[in-house]
C-alpha cells in the first residue's frame, strides 16, 4: 500500500494547469467558478483509451463520468450524453440505446472574439454556428443538419517573422508578406495547397478574417487571426499572433434515418441531434462492441454484467514542436536554438540537452547554447499542450573544423524509384564542396557539381550507405533507409446483417477494407468462421482509396460462432428458425386480401467519406 500527501498548500488558480506528481496534473477552470480535474498530459504522439464509467445495469453517461465526451471545463459545458434505459439478459432492446447531444454556446479561447455555438458529435467537437457578432451574422449549421469540426481554438503566442507563413490545417497557410514602414499594419496572404485565396491589410490588435462555404451556408468566418502586435526593426520585422481560430469546410451532413453504426438518427433539429440503436445490442462477456463512430463499449468476461464506453484517440501531429539548431558546431562556440510550431516560434519551451534542462525559450523563441565539449548530443524540446521535438547535433573540436564535410539529402522520407538530390557541404559553413566522389553501397555513383550536388534514383528497398572519398576533406557518410512501396490494408468495421442471424437463412459479412500504404495493389480477402474457409473476394484499391466487403454465409445449426476476416473477429450466435403454425399462416393470408401486407422501406442517408468507396 502507498499513501501520498501534498507537503504544502496548492494554490487553485483559474486558468492553470499544477504538476502534481510525475505526468498527473490539474486543470483549473479559467472561470470565476471553481472547476478543476485530474489529467495526465500526453506530449507524445500515440493512440490514447479515454474511457467511461464501468456499469452493472443501466447507465447514462456523460462528460462527468466519461472522458471521451466533450467537455469546456472553462464554460461548464458539456453536450452528449449515452443512455442505456433498459436491460434483459444482458440485452439492450431496440432503442433502449439513446445518444444525444445539443449545441451549446462557449467563449473562444480568445476571449476577445466573444462566443460560438458548438457541440460534441461521436465525442468529437463539431463546430453548428455562430450568434451575432461583429464577424457574422447568426447563422446555424446544426438546422441544415449540417456540423464541421472545430480544427483550431487556441490563443497560444506565435511570433511569425516577415516572410513566412502561419500553418493551418486543411491545406491553409497565412504568410506575412510585408509590413509597412511605420510598423502599424502587415499586408497579408492566404494560400491554400500553395494558390493564393485571399489577401489583407491588418493593423496591430485587430482581426484578419476569412470567409468560405460551408455546406449550403454562404460566406461563413472559417479563419480567424489576432494579430496583436506588429515589430518593425532594422533587421527583423515580425508579428505576434494571439488567437487562431478554424473550422473545416469538410462538413459532415446529418439527416432522419442516417445510420451510424449500431446507431441510427430519430431527430435533428437546431436543438440538437437525438439517436437509437436500431436493433438489440447483445452484451455478450468478454466482448468489444462498436457503438458509432469511434465510441465502442467493452464488456467484462464474467457471469457478473460490468461494461463500459471507450474511445481510441490520437494525439494531433500538427500540434507539434520543431527545433531549428545548426547540425555542426565547433567546440566553446555559442549558437542560436529556436523551437517553433505551425511556422510560428514559441516561448517558454524548455530546451535539454542530453536530458539535462539548459533553459526556457525567449519571447522569441531563441536560447543561446554555448557548445563546452565535442560529441554528439540529442536537443529535446518541450511545452504543456504540445508534442515534443528532438534533434541530433555534433559539437567538433576546433582541430576538425576545416576537413569536415557533411551530406545532406533533399528527401526527409525516401521511396524506392525516387530521384533524390546528395548535396555535400562543409560541416561549418555549408559552403557546397564540388567533385566529391559518392559511394552508394560502395558503388561509385558520380561526382558532385559545381553547385555540391547529384542526382540520384534510388531502387531497392533497405538500409544503405552514401560515402564519400575527397581530397582534402575527412571522409563522410550517410545511412539513408528507402522505404519501399507497396499496399498496407486496414480493415474495420466487421459487423453482420441481420444482427440475430437464424439457421438456415442468409446472413451478410460486412467490412471496411482501406489500403493506407504507398502503392496500389491487389489483395484476396477471406472470410472464416470457426476457422472454416467460408468466402472469398478480390479487391483492387488504389493509395487511399476504400472498399466495402460483403461475404455470404447460409448457418446450418444454432450456437455460438466466431467469424474472422484478416484482422477483424467478430463473435455471434445463430438462433434456431422459428416454426409457424399453420394458423398462422392462415391469418397472414386473411390479413393480405384485407390489405394489412404492406412492403416497407427506409430511406437511408449517406454519409460523406474522405476515402473513395467502392461496394463488392
Amino acid at each position: 500500500k502507498i499513501t501520498m500527501k501534498n507537503h504544502e498548500k496548492i494554490l487553485l488558480k483559474k486558468g492553470e494547469d499544477i504538476d502534481i506528481m510525475g505526468k498527473l496534473k490539474l486543470r483549473i477552470a479559467d472561470s470565476n467558478t471553481l472547476r478543476f480535474a485530474p489529467f495526465i498530459e500526453r506530449c507524445e504522439a500515440g493512440k490514447y483509451i479515454l474511457r467511461g464509467t464501468v456499469a452493472e445495469k443501466e447507465f447514462k453517461w456523460t462528460p462527468m463520468n466519461f472522458e471521451g465526451f466533450y467537455y469546456n471545463i472553462d464554460d461548464g459545458i458539456g453536450t452528449e450524453s449515452l443512455i442505456v434505459e433498459k436491460i434483459e439478459d444482458r440485452i439492450i432492446e431496440k432503442h433502449k440505446l439513446e445518444y444525444k447531444s445539443q449545441p451549446q454556446k462557449v467563449k473562444f479561447e480568445h476571449e476577445e472574439w466573444g462566443e460560438l455555438e458548438v457541440m460534441g458529435f461521436l465525442a468529437e467537437k463539431y463546430f453548428v454556428g455562430y450568434p451575432c457578432s461583429k464577424f457574422s451574422d447568426e447563422i446555424s449549421l446544426i438546422s441544415r443538419g449540417e456540423v464541421a469540426k472545430v480544427l483550431i481554438d487556441n490563443e497560444e503566442k506565435k511570433t511569425v517573422f516577415s516572410g513566412s507563413s502561419l500553418l493551418l490545417e486543411e491545406g491553409y497557410e497565412l504568410k506575412i508578406k510585408e509590413i509597412d514602414q511605420q510598423g502599424s499594419s502587415v499586408f497579408l496572404e492566404l494560400y491554400k495547397n500553395g494558390i493564393l485565396v485571399d489577401i489583407d491589410t491588418v493593423s496591430s490588435n485587430n482581426d484578419y478574417v476569412y470567409k468560405s462555404d460551408i455546406g449550403s451556408v454562404k460566406t461563413i468566418p472559417i479563419i480567424i487571426v489576432h494579430i496583436d502586435k506588429i515589430f518593425k526593426g532594422t533587421e527583423i520585422n515580425a508579428v505576434i499572433v494571439e488567437g487562431i481560430f478554424q473550422v473545416s469546410q469538410e462538413y459532415l451532413p446529418i439527416e432522419i434515418g442516417m445510420k451510424y453504426g449500431l446507431m441510427e438518427v430519430t431527430d435533428i433539429s437546431a436543438d440538437g441531434i437525438t439517436m437509437k440503436n436500431i436493433d438489440k445490442i447483445s452484451l455478450a462477456r468478454d466482448k468489444v462492441i462498436d457503438i458509432m463512430g469511434n465510441i465502442q463499449f467493452r464488456v467484462a468476461d464474467s457471469c457478473n454484467l460490468r461494461y463500459y464506453p471507450f474511445i481510441e484517440r490520437n494525439t494531433s501531429p500538427l500540434e507539434s514542436l520543431s527545433i531549428s539548431v545548426p547540425g555542426t558546431i565547433i567546440e566553446g562556440e555559442s549558437v542560436k536554438i529556436t523551437v517553433s510550431s505551425r511556422g510560428g516560434v514559441i516561448a517558454d519551451a524548455v530546451v535539454s540537452i542530453d536530458g539535462n534542462d539548459i533553459g526556457l525559450t525567449s519571447q522569441e523563441g531563441t536560447l543561446k547554447y554555448l557548445a563546452h565539449a565535442a560529441g554528439k548530443f540529442n536537443v529535446v524540446a518541450s511545452k504543456d499542450g504540445f508534442v515534443s521535438a528532438s534533434k541530433e547535433i555534433e559539437v567538433i573540436s576546433r582541430n576538425d573544423e576545416t576537413p569536415k564535410i557533411t551530406i545532406e539529402l533533399s528527401n526527409d522520407e525516401i521511396y524506392e524509384g525516387d530521384i533524390i538530390t546528395i548535396s555535400t557541404v562543409k560541416a561549418l559553413s555549408g559552403e557546397a564542396v564540388a567533385g566529391v566522389e559518392l559511394f552508394y553501397d560502395g558503388k561509385l555513383i558520380g561526382n558532385t557539381s559545381e553547385q555540391g550536388k547529384l542526382e540520384y534514383v534510388v531502387k531497392d528497398p533497405g538500409f544503405h550507405k552514401i560515402k564519400t572519398i575527397p581530397n582534402g576533406f575527412l571522409p563522410a557518410e550517410y545511412n539513408v533507409e528507402v522505404i519501399a512501396r507497396e499496399p498496407k490494408y486496414v480493415f474495420s468495421g466487421l459487423r453482420t446483417i441481420p444482427m440475430y442471424p437464424r439457421v438456415k437463412e442468409n446472413m451478410s459479412f460486412l467490412v471496411e477494407v482501406t489500403n493506407i500504404g504507398t502503392a496500389a495493389g491487389e489483395k484476396q480477402v477471406d472470410l472464416y468462421i470457426n476457422s472454416s474457409l467460408i468466402d472469398s473476394k478480390k479487391i483492387i484499391l488504389n493509395i487511399d482509396e476504400s472498399a466495402l466487403l460483403n461475404f455470404t454465409y447460409v448457418p446450418d445449426k444454432a450456437g455460438r460462432y466466431t467469424a474472422l476476416v484478416e484482422t477483424e473477429s467478430l463473435d455471434f450466435e445463430v438462433e434456431k428458425k422459428s416454426i409457424i403454425t399453420s394458423a398462422g399462416i392462415q391469418l397472414a393470408g386473411i390479413l393480405i386480401v384485407l390489405g394489412a401486407g404492406y412492403p416497407m422501406m427506409k430511406k437511408i442517408g449517406k454519409n460523406g467519406s474522405r476515402h473513395q468507396k467502392k461496394g463488392l
